[in-house]
């Protein structure tokens, strides 16, 4: 209600019908038009449910890794009410993911995590996650990594949707501060590894020594201790978590391969011991052997590293080589350090050849300090890369300014060579390099913004159909297994690739990729995890945002050609003559001369390739402070800088120019005229759509010129477009008031000069005024906004009412032609609302019939054929207007099955016809004579013409030789002997 043109956008909560709540949007621009007193805006409403959810899924998502960021020593939770799901985060795992703990209320108490004194305490932990409450906080004892129980602080702190409804918990598990004193006085259960809860080597080897004394010497066991070779310079070079990975995976391993009576425990670092009892025979303990040494590398069976890792093992038997544990790891450990020293992934079992070779051997492989963490080493302690990417694009106000910096900052870190990022279109038909990075060293070969058609696209996106990522070590290697990418591979010279796939849902978006291409260079285990984790936080933010941006897109982007719509259009000019005095400006509304051709002769597809195209012209050609937008269809209009008519007239001629050479082929231009009409802002101007309304009408006035033109805004055309609106204005209440009256123009047959029939045309008797107004004064007015439907119904329903009037009366009845304007060919109800009239009225359907212009026939081509089939089969006769003011008139004649052809009156357009026109003429009604077609030649004013008709056997004839058109009246009492 307030006087400023611009809506306020304005977000507002609905209620469907099915009882569901959701989230609409609303914005736009008021045009000061003034219908019925009425000012109109135009408002663009908008489902944002989906958005509204995304926000909500990003807040929770921005608290997650927050939490994460700020408790990095602690563990990390999260329950999602609508789920009923728990989820867990540690500092062990290395891909930064939460996971999901099944059936939690009953398996946690099952693994026994929770002191069996305080199951009830974790129950009613529980119980609280469900009820909605504010913040969550409890104290209990679990287990810990080195098998013990401590005190344990549970905290969690609600996540809210904007009605205040509880969504999820998300918290953290963090030791006591007096967890150690308090420790104490607890009884410890010290018989366990932390990392892998196996044994430990005290419980181990009294368990061992344990069992040996209930055996006698007749019974057989076996003592294997494995190691992992090279475990230091693993643990240095990929990371210490990534280490512990490895050996929580290799303790899964062991307990999967040795029966289940056996007893396995961790030594240290990455040393194991397994006790079998009572084996079949040596040779199978040989086999078994064998089978640990391959069990490290079947934990790293999807890692590009599995050729580089093995393990070794040595193997003392009972009660060969002892009847104690100490006995028997002596001789176990003697042999693991001779098939260590005979190179990686060897097993023995112990000899006393084996004895003899040791001496000169060292014999103390396994007290090794346990190494120090490298700098790569990754840890959630490591997280200044991390904490800085999420901080970015947490406060970031454009998202690609974000991505691109933190692109840089990752090639930077890890020393790579390329980056990119490939973004898949909305209908899936193209995709997009959005983003790129490039080392100082190489080349920046991957332009911004190259749009590849999907099939050419997807041979860059090895990740597709993968469910996490892509890691090639050799991609000249994998091009040669896949040649269809061989010629891209060598472009970029990649020597390896990192990719991780941007999904939502189960749908492909796009990828993010890492290359290497210095021979010297590769991915190691380290940069692959950090990697993966600062990329999935940006996937999970880009995702997330998608909905926003379509938001965005849909209510301020034209989606085909990205540039501004009108509503942009209008708000971003509001802005600017709000915030500035400056005025020196001009709009230019441009489109395209009869473009709807194009898209008939050439298909729709070619037409917006035209579309876009002229969309990057425009954009090209953009200063400073300028900016463009796309109307609708062919229609655009951009705000320049007024730098004089002749520095105008030459920057919108090199717009037109550019425009009329856009390519159909290499060798071939398009020819698109364009028409620009150009509105000078004066200082005094207020109203953005007056302005635009100015140079609109500026564009209209170029009419029936087929070459690129530019048309100024002058006074007379602001008479034209005031009185225009006064039309608008009014014309409703006309309608209503019957102040619009059919006039009939006889057509008489040229053989007998009998009456044949009628054409209904319309006049506007103002109720103010005793004059009459033509249709050229206000039809391409109603052309414009559309009123001319209901008023070609009006005059329908008035031929209708009048033919079942002569019926009745039993007068003279004879067939009436009605004009139905190009706009109704948009229309979806035309068949339905012209049955209609005929049925209120009974009319047989022989009696009407519908006229065409030529022009709208060329606009609409393939559609007109199925229209006018369902004429016919209505009943309806269905004439050509205006033929020969056109470009293809015998073409639309050979393929549109008209029943009367309408000849042009400007073919008469002086007294008498020249040769060359009536050979035209008399060609054209041989023509239609010989397809079933009845002529009427339009616009005869003289003897010498009716007379020319004759003789080429012409049909029928009308113009002011015979009558112009009058009243219904004055028809009747004329042409159907009616008496007043």
């Amino acid at each position: 209600l307030s006087s400023e043109l611009v809506v306020p956008q304005m977000d507002f909560r609905i209620i469907r019908s099915d009882g569901s709540t959701g989230w609409c949007r609303m914005g736009g621009v008021k045009e000061e038009l003034v219908r019925s007193g009425i000012i109109v805006s135009n408002c663009v409403v908008m489902d944002i449910s989906d958005f509204v959810n995304s926000e909500n899924e990003l807040q929770m998502e921005r608290e997650r890794y927050q939490l994460m960021l700020n408790n990095l020593g602690s563990a990390v939770w999260e329950y999602r009410i609508d789920k009923d799901e728990l989820y867990f985060l540690n500092r062990h795992m290395t891909d930064g993911k939460f996971r999901r703990i099944k059936n939690y209320r009953s398996s946690v108490v099952r693994e026994g995590t929770v002191h069996p004194d305080h199951i009830e305490e974790y129950y009613a932990i529980c119980d609280r996650l469900r009820s909605g409450e504010e913040t969550i906080s409890s104290e209990l004892r679990m287990r810990n990594h080195s098998g013990n129980y401590n005190w344990y602080t549970i905290t969690g702190n609600a996540v809210k949707d904007s009605d205040g409804r509880v969504l999820s918990y998300i918290g953290q598990i963090k030791q006591s501060d007096d967890s150690a004193v308090r420790t104490t006085a607890d009884e410890p259960n010290k018989n366990f590894d932390a990392l892998t809860h196996l044994n430990n080597r005290y419980s181990f080897e009294s368990n061992v020594n344990a069992l040996l004394r209930r055996r006698n010497r007749s019974h057989h066991g076996a003592l294997f201790v494995l190691n992992v070779d090279r475990f230091n310079r693993i643990n240095t070079s990929l990371g210490r978590l990534f280490g512990d990975a490895l050996l929580i995976e290799l303790s899964e391993t062991l307990k999967n391969m040795f029966p289940q009576n056996s007893s396995i425990c961790r030594i240290s670092g990455d040393e194991f011991a397994v006790y079998v009892d009572n084996y079949e025979s040596e040779e199978k303990i040989f086999e078994l052997a064998g089978a640990v040494c391959g069990c490290v590398k079947h934990c790293f069976l999807n890692t590009e590293k599995s050729e580089n890792v093995t393990c070794c093992v040595g193997v003392s038997l009972y009660p060969t080589h002892g009847s104690s544990f100490e006995q028997l790891f002596f001789k176990a450990d003697s042999a693991l350090v001779y098939a260590k020293n005979r190179g990686p992934g060897n097993y023995y079992i112990y000899s006393a050849e084996i004895e003899s070779k040791l001496a000169s051997l060292s014999h103390d492989h396994h007290h090794e300090e346990p190494p120090q963490s490298s700098p790569n080493a990754i840890s959630f302690r490591d997280d200044s890369l991390l904490s800085q990417a999420i901080d970015i694009l947490f406060e970031a106000r454009e998202l690609s300014s974000s991505i691109n910096l933190i692109i840089s900052m990752l090639g930077r870190k890890f020393k790579l060579d390329r980056a990119y990022v490939i973004e898949i279109s909305d209908d899936s038909k193209h995709a997009t390099f959005t983003y790129r990075w490039h080392s100082e060293q190489t080349g920046d070969d991957l332009p911004a913004n190259v749009i590849l058609p999907i099939d050419e696209a997807l041979k860059h996106i090895h990740c597709a159909n993968r469910d996490e990522y892509f890691l090639c070590s050799d991609m000249k290697a994998y091009a040669a297994e896949h040649p269809e990418i061989a010629v891209y591979v060598e472009k970029i010279n990649a020597r390896a690739m990192l990719q991780c796939p941007i999904i939502d849902g189960n749908e492909l978006l796009g990828c993010f990729s890492y290359l290497v291409c210095r021979d010297e260079s590769a991915f190691n285990e380290s940069d692959v995890s950090q990697i993966l984790m600062i990329t999935k936080i940006i996937i999970g933010y880009l995702v997330r945002l998608r909905s926003k941006q379509d938001i965005d897109r849909i209510t301020y982007r034209d989606k085909l050609t990205g540039a501004m719509n009108f509503t942009a259009f209008q708000m971003e000019l509001e802005r600017l003559m709000t915030s500035t005095d400056d005025r020196n400006f001009a709009i230019v509304y441009s489109d395209i001369d009869r473009f709807k051709f194009i898209n008939e002769k050439y298909g729709y597809l070619a037409g917006d390739k035209i579309l876009c195209s002229v969309a990057d012209i425009f954009r090209q050609n953009m200063g400073e402070g300028e900016f463009f937008a796309r109307v609708t269809a062919d229609k655009f209009i951009a705000l320049l800088r007024n730098t004089g008519n002749v520095d105008l007239d030459r920057r919108i001629n090199a717009i037109h120019d550019s425009i009329n050479h856009i390519r159909k082929t290499e060798n071939t231009c398009y020819y698109l005229p364009v028409r620009s009409g150009v509105y000078r802002i004066t200082p005094g101007d207020t109203s953005i759509s007056g302005m635009i309304d100015l140079a609109n009408l500026a564009r209209k006035s170029v009419k029936n010129i087929h070459i690129s033109t530019i048309s100024y805004f002058n006074e007379n055309m602001k008479s034209r477009l005031k009185r225009q609106k006064d039309i608008e204005q009014v014309m409703a209440d006309a309608l209503v008031q019957e102040e619009f009256v059919v006039y009939y123009q006889p057509k008489f047959s040229l053989s007998n000069n009998a009456l044949a029939g009628a054409e209904a045309l319309v006049r506007w008797k103002r109720s103010d005024s005793a004059s009459v107004m033509r249709p050229d004064e206000f039809i391409p007015i109603f052309e414009d906004n559309g009123f001319v439907i209901e008023l070609d119904f009006y005059v329908l329903e008035r031929v209708c009412r009048k033919l079942r009037r002569d019926i009745d009366n039993n007068l003279p009845v004879l067939p009436i032609s009605v004009n139905f304007s190009r706009t109704h060919i948009a229309t979806e109800d035309l068949i339905t609302r012209l049955g209609d009239c005929l049925r209120k009225y009974r009319i047989p359907p022989n009696l009407v019939e519908i006229e065409i212009t030529e022009s709208a026939l060329i606009e609409n081509e393939g559609y007109l054929a199925d229209m006018i089939s369902e004429l016919h089969n209505i009943g309806l006769v269905v004439s050509m207007d205006d033929f020969g003011s056109g470009f293809s008139s015998l073409n639309l004649l050979k393929k549109l099955p008209f029943d009367v052809l309408k000849i042009d009156k400007n073919f008469f357009a002086s007294d008498s016809a020249t040769e060359r026109e009536r050979c035209i003429i008399e060609n054209v009604v041989n023509m239609a004579r010989a397809l079933g077609i009845n002529v009427v030649s339009e616009g005869v004013e003289t003897a010498e013409q009716a007379n020319f008709l004759r003789s080429i056997n012409c049909d029928l004839a009308q113009g002011y030789l015979f009558s112009p058109p009058i009243d219904e009246r004055s028809f009747e009492r004329r042409y159907q002997n009616v008496i007043d």
